[in-house]
């Protein structure tokens, strides 16, 4: 497995909240950021970032989002599907995933910019669907 670097997460993020999901745009190799492209090898092969999104929209669209918890349930839901897409499903067997996962929640939700930036992107997410 890789290191997790918070650049590379930065770059998943950004391709996430783009807000076109058409599927031109998620068939094509464009670059975004440095090193995303629609495509990333994990661990069992390419995944596509179009499977991402729609994993993530699955996932959101069944979460109350009237719910005073919904902001922590999607960012919790944001972080597990991102670690599983870009280090593969194994991820969950790492000795203190929960740690790194709970960690990054917390991490994302005490910056108020941050998690205006995250309800942002769930709603656009699910808007798209």
């Amino acid at each position: 497995m890789t290191n997790i670097s918070s650049t590379r997460l930065n770059e998943v993020f950004r391709a996430l909240s783009q807000s076109k999901t058409s599927s031109s745009n998620l068939n094509h190799s464009k670059k975004i950021g440095k090193s995303v492209t629609n495509e990333a090898t994990v661990s069992g092969g390419k995944r596509l970032i179009s499977t991402l999104k729609q994993q993530l929209i699955n996932r959101l669209s069944v979460l109350d989002e009237h719910s005073e918890k919904y902001q922590v349930n999607a960012t919790t839901v944001l972080v597990e599907e991102v670690l599983a897409w870009e280090f593969g499903l194994q991820i969950v067997n790492v000795p203190n995933y929960g740690e790194l996962k709970q960690n990054m929640v917390s991490s994302f939700l005490k910056h108020p910019e941050m998690s205006k930036q995250l309800a942002e992107m769930f709603t656009q997410l699910v808007k798209n669907k």
